[in-house]
């Protein structure tokens, strides 16, 4: 799989049919994920050092674009997504979209993510960056920095 990269981040996307009669299931799934609490989402995807991720149905819930922005190699990510899936006991969308298998089991196979991703990508041929060569970490980090200084600003007056 080809893989846009600089020196920190990487990117994928892929486009998948959802299964007949999945849509629903997918759209059920987000909302549910939507309820949580932004710190604990942020948590169980920490490993995947995610920049930027967008889950996308449309041609009436029959199509699915997954992209991602993230710091680490793919076949890390890899790792890590099914590592997450397996121990979370969610597979995430993937059980509901053609190629990937039902199995249960697949959830934490980095195999069946890595050919479902062989067989489904796309290939950008433009991407431009607001903050190439700098890490999630180093966002968030700088953005502890700036609020812990605006905070001694704010209590010094």
């Amino acid at each position: 799989m080809q893989i846009q990269e600089n020196k920190s981040t990487q990117h994928f996307t892929f486009v998948s049919k959802v299964k007949p009669g999945r849509g629903p299931n997918i759209r059920a799934k987000a909302a549910e994920r939507a309820k949580m609490p932004w710190e604990d989402i942020d948590k169980l995807l920490r490993p995947l050092t995610l920049h930027y991720a967008r889950w996308i149905l449309f041609n009436n819930d029959t199509q699915f674009i997954y992209y991602a922005s993230f710091d680490t190699n793919l076949d890390k990510y890899i790792d890590d997504a099914a590592r997450i899936f397996a121990e979370s006991g969610v597979a995430g969308f993937f059980p509901d979209l053609e190629g990937f298998p039902d199995d249960p089991a697949s959830a934490g196979d980095p195999e069946a993510y890595r050919k479902f991703l062989a067989d489904n990508k796309v290939d950008s041929f433009f991407q431009f960056e607001g903050y190439p060569g700098v890490t999630v970490e180093e966002i968030k980090k700088a953005l502890r920095v700036r609020n812990a200084f605006s905070n001694m600003l704010d209590e010094m007056q």
